[in-house]
């Protein structure tokens, strides 16, 4: 087998980060750095855009719709080349997307949002001109007792698409009543949405739309000074009745011809402005009969040179787009076995050089592979295939020849420069302009990158430039945007210092003296509760479905142990619950993304400086935040003395800013390492992570997060409705099993840390380990808990669970099954002899011991390791038990419930089919109500949660599987107001330090 291996070498201009100071925090690179990228041509959009104008005329106005970052094209690119080429609207789905549009498009541009804008968000879009769709009546009504500036709207009615608007002439009155009381309420437009006006085999449906339309239109007062708008790109190109009104609206168009066989019936030529690249990253022959790809769907049958590109269903090029295959060097070449995450492999007809271009869409030579292609092989519109095509391949944008990067490029983009630019095919301009830099000519050759004031220079000019300090436009003395001036400027940049993890030592003095106080106390407390003043601080009770059991048949019956910390203490000498606990090192990697950007990101600031004040000079604290990269801005962990809270305060408000990219494994990894390389411990230690939204690329941290040292727990928190709850629920659960907390109000990311807080503060014992032993031939046959345990083969007489913490005023509630054998009545004999003592040989209907449990324990102040005394499990075996000696044991039966609770709830997470997901959960809502426990007053909150109907699916799942946590792990955490049953396992410690953090709060903004 020959075998030829891509070398990418790394590059200056990839591996160093310039920040403005002399220092910089550690940070760790995001994770692809691949030469797979589109090319979108700017030049060809104007084209499309000009030709539209053209057709539709100059009395009617033509808005560029960009939703969904301009169906995958790119936002503000596609939005900046339509308005030149003549388009004088823009839409757009959301009020986020036009307030990142006006940052950059002048204010006098109109915007208009197509989609809903809460109410409570119209200041915000009056002040930044964007007008909003009026979405209902309902919405309305509500609006014009909330307005308080001045904001335009068009009206949606609603013809039959079933999504916004309002249905009939009824509510339409009532809206033209309510907007000529109200003059904040300015009505400038109406409009609908056909949902088929791109299947010209029946026209029906169309032309009832239209026709429902003009009904609502002729009550419309003032129409001619009004937006009337509803074709859309299929409207606007394909009905001969062209009901173009005075505004037309089109995103498909704006990027190329539809589908076959709808280009027929196109009346202008419309052209693609898009190609997908990659490269061969690895060549390789191999013999007849082998094997290619997942899942065994290609054999070879014949020797064979195999080439691998570095392109998958991660990037959005999934297994129905195979069909098309790919060119290299100008021949069409099969996409050979299934078509993986990050890469696919090509059959080729002989061997190619190691990054040699391959082409998905577009044009090698005299063959070409159209989008129009891939769409119809794929029975899907040419729009889902581009706007399905991830974030993480970059797009490379050429305008007039020119290499063009955007202000706010994805970081991606420039990671893939060094690789695309020798690949790249650079022509010459038509302007004849010189490079002011050199005084040559703009000639082919060389790179040429064109600034956001729209000045072109050569690429490597403007870099020399850069890197001699001169960070503006050398035309028109405009600033460079920071971006480009980070990437060019770390060609040949000098090192630059950077600051250690400096972890700074536990007092070790101080925390015996600590310890011994804290001990003193506990050992006061337990006194008070009992003679023996050295017992255990945990205690355990043992509990079996029934107290009695036949001889035979054997059965199989559940059983419980229940673990209790006690409450929290003070340590003598002392009145705060703060100075009566132990240390903690504590680990807080929070998100600085884009999306945390305004008041998101000042609430999560005024939390983490409340962290600091909460932490005394014994405690230790380190603080990540990431976005695409990790950032150590405490340099390690450092105890929190009054002068290191005040430099991390100074840190957390100069350096936390929302901006860039997702990549939740650069800040979690930091965060391990410095847990991982502590030189001295405080007796706990804690990861929180907070993210408000999803990796930009998909990941799996299961390997990353066998390194998290294993009396450390990761708890999450999700922010907001935008983040991926099952994945920070499978961080929290391989994190040792901590908690998720779903955090649905901005305002709510305080008390949901301090709940968090009051835990790790209360927290008693670590280490746990739950023996349980029962007599040959009683045996263990399944486990009900998320707790691991050993052996994990079952049945087994002896089993262990393992167990990362326990906090004060905690219970523990371990279920298992248990075998219950047949035994003969002798047996029985014998074993009552040896219990009780009696020699008449007969049997006696009392409870046998049949197992016992104990506990082995780190208590968390002393450091040492604590075994409680064993307790038994007790059965009575009978040769026929009567009714009153079969009971269902209650509080059995409501742990019963909670963990069969939690367990469906994550089997509806699981499930993606939202009604079946209800299904689920109702099932279990009836098996709950035939309880024995079912009336009980937490069996009721049960049924209560999972009855709840949310405002949206994604509530809908991050709210459960927050609940689906708690009760797994019976930990409290913050949970949303419509969550009732996990409200029991807050303690008391944890609701002091949330009334803590409410009291503070306000103190602060007094």
């Amino acid at each position: 087998m020959s075998v030829m291996y891509a070398s990418i070498h790394s590059s200056p201009i990839i591996n160093s980060t310039i920040f403005p100071s002399k220092t910089k925090p550690k940070e760790i690179p995001p994770p692809y750095l691949r030469p797979t990228w589109i090319d979108i041509d700017l030049d060809l959009v104007r084209i499309n855009v000009q030709n539209l104008k053209k057709y539709i005329g100059d009395n009617v106005h033509l808005m560029a719709v960009v939703k969904a970052n301009a169906y995958g094209y790119g936002i503000m690119e596609i939005a900046r080349t339509s308005l030149s080429a003549g388009a004088t609207w823009i839409g757009v789905a959301t009020l986020d997307e036009a307030l990142v549009l006006r940052r950059e498009i002048a204010k006098h541009i109109p915007i208009l949002v197509l989609g809903y804008v809460p109410v409570e968000h119209l200041s915000r879009a009056s002040e930044a001109n964007v007008t909003i769709t009026g979405i209902s009546l309902e919405w309305l009504q509500e609006a014009d007792q909330a307005i308080e500036q001045p904001v335009d709207f068009h009206l949606k009615i609603d013809t039959g698409m079933n999504r916004l608007g309002c249905r009939t002439e009824d509510e339409v009155k009532k809206v033209i009543d309510i907007v000529s009381r109200n003059p904040k309420l300015r009505f400038t437009g109406a409009f609908t949405h056909f949902a088929t006006s791109e299947d010209l085999t029946n026209r029906t449906y169309f032309l009832r739309q239209l026709s429902r339309f003009k009904q609502f239109l002729e009550i419309i007062p003032n129409r001619s000074e009004k937006l009337i708008h509803c074709s859309n790109s299929g409207a606007t190109l394909y009905h001969d009745e062209k009901p173009f009104y005075n505004m037309v609206r089109c995103g498909k168009a704006l990027t190329g011809p539809p589908n076959e066989p709808l280009k027929a019936f196109l009346p202008i030529t419309l052209q693609s402005v898009i190609s997908l690249h990659s490269v061969l990253s690895l060549v390789k022959e191999v013999e007849a009969g082998e094997k290619i790809g997942y899942a065994d769907t290609y054999t070879t049958t014949k020797k064979q040179w195999i080439g691998t590109v570095p392109i998958g269903y991660g990037d959005g090029w999934h297994q129905n787009l195979k069909p098309t295959g790919v060119l290299v060097e100008g021949q069409r070449m099969e996409i050979v076995g299934r078509i993986s995450m990050d890469q696919l492999m090509v059959g080729l007809d002989r061997e190619y050089p190691v990054g040699t271009r391959v082409t998905f869409i577009g044009q090698q030579g005299n063959m070409t592979i159209t989008g129009d292609e891939v769409a119809s092989a794929a029975k899907i519109p040419r729009s889902e295939v581009f706007s399905a095509i991830s974030s993480r391949v970059p797009r490379i944008y050429k305008d007039n020849n020119t290499i063009i990067i955007p202000n706010s490029a994805h970081r991606n983009v420039f990671q893939a420069i060094p690789y695309v630019l020798p690949m790249l095919t650079i022509g010459s301009s038509n302007s004849r302009r010189s490079c002011a830099i050199c005084l040559s000519a703009l000639v082919p050759g060389p790179p040429v990158l064109r600034l956001s004031c729209k000045h072109k220079f050569h690429l490597q000019c403007l870099a020399a430039n850069i890197q001699a300090q001169n960070k503006q436009c050398p035309l028109c003395r405009a600033a460079i945007d920071a971006t480009v001036v980070q990437l060019l400027a770390r060609t040949h940049q000098p090192p630059v210092h950077e600051i250690p993890s400096v972890e700074d030592p536990v007092d070790k003095n101080a925390l015996r003296t600590l310890s011994a106080q804290i001990s003193s106390a506990r050992q006061a407390a337990a006194a008070a509760m009992t003679s023996v003043s050295h017992r255990p601080m945990i205690t355990t009770t043992t509990a079996l479905e029934y107290s009695t059991q036949a001889f035979r048949p054997e059965s199989n019956i559940y059983g419980m142990v229940t673990l209790q910390a006690p409450p929290g203490v003070v340590a003598s000498g002392s009145t705060s619950p703060v100075a009566s606990r132990v240390p903690i090192d504590l680990i807080c990697v929070v998100d600085q993304s884009g999306s945390m950007a305004g008041d998101k990101m000042q609430l999560l600031k005024e939390t983490l400086i409340y962290i600091t004040d909460q932490l005394n000079d014994l405690d230790r604290l380190a603080l990540v935040s990431f976005d695409t990269r990790a950032f150590d801005r405490s340099h390690g962990l450092k105890r929190m003395n009054r002068q290191n809270q005040q430099v991390l305060t100074r840190a957390i408000n100069d350096d936390l800013h929302g901006g860039g990219g997702t990549y939740i494994g650069s800040g979690l990894q930091m965060g391990i390492n410095l847990l991982n390389t502590r030189r001295t411990k405080n007796p706990i230690a804690a990861l929180l992570l907070l993210t408000d939204g999803q990796d930009n690329h998909l990941h799996y941290y299961g390997q990353l997060l066998s390194t998290l040292p294993t009396d450390v727990q990761c708890h999450t928190f999700g922010y907001g409705p935008d983040h991926l709850a099952s994945l920070l629920v499978q961080i929290a659960e391989k994190g040792n099993n901590g908690s998720f907390t779903y955090i649905d109000e901005q305002a709510a990311v305080g008390r949901a840390f301090a709940l968090t807080l009051g835990g790790l503060f209360s927290c008693v014992a670590n280490q746990l380990q739950v023996e349980i032993k029962f007599n040959e031939p009683y045996a263990i046959t399944h486990v009900h808990s998320i707790y691991s345990h050993t052996p994990e083969n079952l049945p087994c007489e002896r089993l262990r669970f393992k167990l990362n913490d326990l906090n004060a005023d905690e219970k523990r509630n371990l279920i298992f099954q248990l075998h219950i054998p047949e035994i003969e009545v002798n047996e029985t004999m014998s074993m009552d002899d040896e219990n009780t003592g009696r020699q008449d040989g007969q049997a006696a209907d009392i409870p046998q011991i049949i197992g016992q449990v104990s506990v082995t324990y780190v208590e968390t102040n002393t450091n040492q390791t604590l075994t409680t005394k064993p307790v038994p499990f007790q059965l009575m075996r009978t040769s026929q038990p009567t009714p009153g000696q079969l009971p269902v044991n209650y509080n059995l039966d409501l742990q019963r419930n909670r963990v069969e609770t939690a367990r469906e709830i994550k089997r509806a997470m699981d499930e993606m089919d939202y009604q079946r997901s209800r299904a689920i959960l109702q099932a279990q809502v009836n098996k709950i109500k035939a309880s024995v426990s079912g009336k009980d007053k937490f069996c009721q909150l049960l049924i209560q949660d999972l009855e709840h109907h949310y405002p949206s699916e994604n509530a809908y799942r991050s709210s459960h599987f927050n609940t689906y946590v708690q009760h797994s792990t019976e930990r409290g955490t913050y949970a949303p107001l419509a969550t009732f049953s996990s409200a029991v396992y807050l303690s008391a410690t944890q609701e002091q330090q949330a009334a803590h953090f409410g009291s503070y709060q306000q103190s602060k903004r007094q």
